[in-house]
């Protein structure tokens, strides 16, 4: 079994590993934003992280630089949600990490519950999908605000970010 902290060994160079050496089984990935991801063959056939499958999983854990990893072997799944070459998943991954860096940086608690500050003010102005996202605000913590959101992990995230930066948005008690 293959495992380690992602603090010692980049989740692009495990991942590079698997699937470079033709592997089969699920790389667990144990963070806040962790999920699995499912190989065969040397091919990710299937992600899951926070609740969302696919591509948007593959974006949530390319955002991590720490947490434990374990892959089992030989471990099979019939789901089937990414349909990326190998070559495309790691170009991809690699892309999403460097996007989700400065999201990560403002905001890198994914366990305490957000809430709005003082700063807020019933007379800022919103667009219809600030509004969407800012509504999930108060619900629990990011983690939480993702699994409820109808946007893309990175997007939901990229709509908050300004309003975090502004001191608009914090973490709660």
């Amino acid at each position: 079994m293959l495992s380690g902290n992602l603090a010692d060994f980049s989740l692009l160079d495990v991942m590079q590993l698997l699937l470079t050496s033709g592997r089969t089984g699920a790389l667990r990935l144990a963070h806040p934003r962790g999920g699995d991801v499912w190989l065969e063959g040397g091919e990710v056939v299937h992600a899951t992280a926070l609740g969302r499958s696919g591509e948007d999983a593959l974006s949530l854990i390319a955002s991590l630089h720490d947490g434990q990893f374990n892959f089992d072997q030989g471990a099979t799944t019939s789901d089937r949600s990414v349909a990326m070459r190998r070559e495309a998943v790691l170009t991809r991954m690699l892309q999403e990490g460097d996007a989700w860096a400065p999201i990560i940086r403002a905001m890198p608690d994914w366990t305490s519950p957000v809430r709005f500050t003082n700063g807020w003010s019933d007379q800022t102005r919103v667009t219809r999908r600030q509004y969407e996202a800012l509504s999930l605000v108060g619900r629990g913590d990011l983690a939480t605000m993702v699994r409820a959101s109808s946007f893309s992990p990175r997007e939901l995230m990229e709509i908050l970010l300004p309003f975090w930066q502004a001191g608009k948005l914090e973490y709660g008690a």
